[in-house]
């Protein structure tokens, strides 16, 4: 019987011997002390934690920001044990595993990560011995700011000054914790984070961005947006706060190179020592510029009524009729011999008053006493195919169904509402609907 005794003793030693040597090889996971974890006073029973008179500590630096990779060092100290070893993780507030630990010291120093998804830096076989004269040791690996890692993170150890009997007893553990807190880069010290600031560099709390061009106005070389630089702009003397400086429909950049013009010598097309960036009758036809935008889109340089490749608003003869905008009595539509049977100083092919005789919804002037499918078809082509009323609906007063424009409607009067009115007149109220007498 005392001989089994012997044996099992001697089993159980080498049992524990064996456990020891393993974990002289790194501990399992999970003993840092962290929330949620033990520490190696599971296994190293010998004396409660932080009972010896030794130290452990986490020296990392202050702070960190998003993306950056910082050094941590665990440094154990006993002066009554000569072997070391020691576990660590990082968690944020929620202590949920934060950032990516990187081993640097490879042969001192190991990375393993568990189910939970905790990351935890150990030593090794080598790195369990003691660096330099004093009874200490220290280890170092990296931390990068990547994944969950925002707000204060703090890094867990334990450690385990041990007396290198080959044995668990004897041992003393020793826990601790380092804070670390996130900084949010703001340069300009505005208040918004360098990450999201439209201009990091310069003061600008407010963020504005005249432009849309996600570069705040304050640090924007061009701040309307409009092609041409601030400084160019003041030289020139448009508004640099303003695409259209003269407000006439057309960009100040499409103004100032109009013709071959350059920044240095902006377009002036009628010569009358004005820009056309700052005259808003560029062709000087007495016309004003935005007033020669004959579809009505509001871009009057899109406009090109005599198909010349001129736009309205740079031809001093919009319609090709040989006779100039300035005396032409409508400048709009050809008519060379400028017809004009009341004498009212509006030319035939553009005097729609007296065009409607008894009620309006001839918009083809077809003559006929009802109103058709023709004419709701003339005045969608007008409005949402040509883009012109011109020679599409020779009387304006017949279609503008809901009198919008009074007795002399123009061809920005005539609009969906009085295509709806019309196709309710033909289709589904009928003739009760009523249509209005001509003013």
């Amino acid at each position: 019987m005392k001989r089994h005794r012997i044996v099992i003793i001697s089993l159980a030693m080498v049992l524990m011997g064996s456990i020891v040597l393993s974990f002289s090889t790194g501990p399992p996971d999970a003993h840092t002390g962290a929330p949620g974890e033990a520490n190696c006073t599971a296994c190293h029973t010998s004396f409660p934690v932080n009972s010896g008179n030794g130290s452990l500590t986490i020296t990392t630096p202050a702070t960190y920001i998003s993306g950056e990779t910082i050094t941590v060092a665990v440094q154990l100290a006993d002066p009554g044990q000569s072997r070391w070893g020691f576990e660590v993780t990082a968690l944020n507030a929620s202590n949920q595993p934060a950032g990516n630990l990187v081993v640097t010291e490879l042969t001192r120093t190991q990375k393993t990560t568990a189910m939970s998804g905790r990351q935890y830096i150990k030593h090794t076989l080598t790195g369990t011995n003691q660096i330099g004269p004093n009874p200490e040791s220290q280890w170092t690996f990296q931390w990068t700011a990547t994944g969950l890692a925002s707000g204060p993170i703090t890094f867990y150890a334990a450690g385990n000054a041990a007396n290198n009997n080959g044995f668990s007893s004897g041992d003393f553990i020793y826990t601790t914790s380092r804070t670390v807190t996130e900084v949010i880069p703001d340069a300009d010290n505005d208040g918004v984070p360098d990450a999201s600031d439209n201009c990091p560099q310069v003061h600008n709390p407010g963020q504005e961005d005249l432009d849309n061009d996600n570069i705040g106005d304050v640090c924007d070389d061009d701040i309307d947006g409009d092609g041409l630089a601030n400084a160019d702009e003041a030289d020139i003397g448009s508004n640099p706060m303003l695409a259209d400086s003269d407000g006439d429909g057309v960009s100040d950049f499409a103004e100032v190179h109009e013709g071959g013009g350059t920044v240095a010598n902006p377009a002036d097309t009628d010569g009358d020592q004005v820009p056309d960036v700052l005259d808003d009758d560029d062709d000087g036809d007495g016309i004003l510029t935005i007033e020669e935008d004959t579809n009505g889109n509001g871009d009057p340089t899109d406009d090109d009524i005599d198909s010349d490749l001129v736009a309205n608003y740079l031809d001093i003869d919009s319609d090709g009729d040989q006779v100039p905008d300035m005396t032409d009595n409508c400048p709009f539509a050809a008519n060379p011999g400028q017809e004009d049977s009341d004498q009212d100083g509006i030319g035939d092919a553009c005097d729609n008053s007296g065009c409607c005789l008894t009620r309006v919804g001839d918009a083809n002037q077809s003559g006929e006493d009802e109103p058709s499918i023709g004419d709701v078809t003339v005045m969608i082509d007008a409005k949402f195919i040509s883009g012109t009323c011109t020679g599409i609906l020779p009387c304006l007063e017949e279609a503008d169904i809901n009198q919008s424009g009074g007795s002399n409607p123009v061809c920005e009067d005539i609009s969906i509402g009085d295509i709806t009115i019309l196709i309710d007149y033909l289709f589904i109220t009928g003739p009760a609907l009523g249509l209005p007498n001509c003013l």
